[in-house]
């Protein structure tokens, strides 16, 4: 058969052949879609729920504390993982996680040694980083309380959120190893375990009389809780290292 004849041929059938990849790729990334979008609806009832009995416990002073702790400890929580959650993903993947793991190729492989120690090492330095910043708060948890709470009274206040900040870095990390390696469906089921958690152990607290600090340790406690599964749910990706 002549060289054109074949490359004839190979024309003809390419069509074929991408219109098959073209639906395999678009039914995978449906059904993706459909799993994380069915996780992150899951986390809303227990927003509400928490948010229904929250008011129902507190008064509205106290209930306002926990929304500006809270929103110190988001902050702090993005300040920790500036650079290391990005790099150690770019390390261990070769994309960072912001850059979407639908488009890179790295689930269909197996999780190399070089891998599990960046991913190793991103859970050790994370842990050094978030550490030293939770020290530092809560040397300046006064300072931080006055400006934050108009008092200084609530220091161990600002020290929960400042731990809080620290477990949600660390959950940041585990919880998108899942994505990364394209397990949707363990994503999508712990990231409603985690709002589970954190609702549970921070109900019970306030339910107790430990008012907002029992509120934002709930919060804490629940978070670290939901970062060891994680790491238990994922261990083979992962080696100590640093």
């Amino acid at each position: 058969m002549s060289h054109a004849a074949v490359t004839a041929d190979s024309r003809a059938s390419r069509p074929g052949t991408e219109n098959r990849l073209l639906t395999l790729v678009g039914g995978h990334f449906t059904r993706h879609t459909l799993i994380y979008v069915a996780g992150m609806l899951a986390v809303g009832p227990f927003g509400m729920i928490s948010v229904a009995v929250m008011t129902r416990l507190l008064p509205p002073a106290q209930y306002g504390e926990i929304a500006i702790l809270m929103f110190f400890a988001g902050y702090a929580t993005m300040l920790y993982n500036t650079g290391s959650l990005q790099g150690t993903f770019m390390w261990a993947y070769g994309v960072s996680g912001g850059e979407g793991g639908e488009d890179a190729d790295i689930s269909s492989r197996e999780v190399s040694s070089v891998s599990q120690r960046a991913l190793g090492t991103g859970v050790v330095l994370t842990l050094i980083i978030v550490s030293v910043g939770t020290a530092v708060c809560c040397v300046l948890a006064p300072t931080l309380s006055q400006a934050l709470l108009h008092r200084s009274s609530g220091a161990s206040l600002v020290r929960w959120a400042a731990v809080s900040a620290a477990a949600g870095s660390l959950w940041r990390l585990t919880i998108t190893v899942f994505r990364m390696e394209r397990k949707p469906a363990r994503f999508a089921a712990f990231n409603a375990l985690r709002p589970l958690f954190v609702v549970a152990g921070s109900l019970v607290l306030v339910a107790l009389g430990f008012g907002v600090q029992g509120a934002v340790a709930g919060t804490a406690l629940g978070t670290f809780v939901a970062c060891g599964f994680c790491i238990a749910m994922a261990h083979e990706s992962y080696a100590l290292a640093f």
